[in-house]
């Protein structure tokens, strides 16, 4: 996350818990719930405006979450649960640009 501005100047919508009861693990209720979140937060950037998610992963957790694009903040990476950031501007632009392509 080298560059960033001040983290008081950019919204940041962090994800405290996400966890499935290990009985039901590797039936998409983790990544249903990944989604949900970041298409929250996508209608949230509308009135707030959001440019990161972050969270705090599990080391077991972490390749899961990379495969959303969620991003290791390296400088971090030795920590118990490393932090992860996902940048949401490219997905605001890409939801924005589908959702006028669809009123045309």
């Amino acid at each position: 996350m080298r560059g960033w501005l001040s983290l008081s100047s950019i919204s940041i919508h962090k994800i405290a818990r996400l966890a499935v009861d290990e009985r039901f693990e590797g039936c998409g209720i983790g990544r249903f719930l990944l989604l949900w979140a970041t298409g929250k937060v996508y209608q949230l950037s509308n009135e707030v405006g959001c440019r990161y998610i972050t969270l705090d992963s599990k080391r077991e957790s972490l390749g899961f979450y990379e495969k959303f694009g969620f991003k290791l903040i390296m400088k971090y990476a030795s920590r118990n649960f490393p932090p992860m950031y996902l940048n949401m501007y490219p997905i605001v632009l890409q939801m924005r640009q589908e959702d006028s392509a669809s009123l045309t």
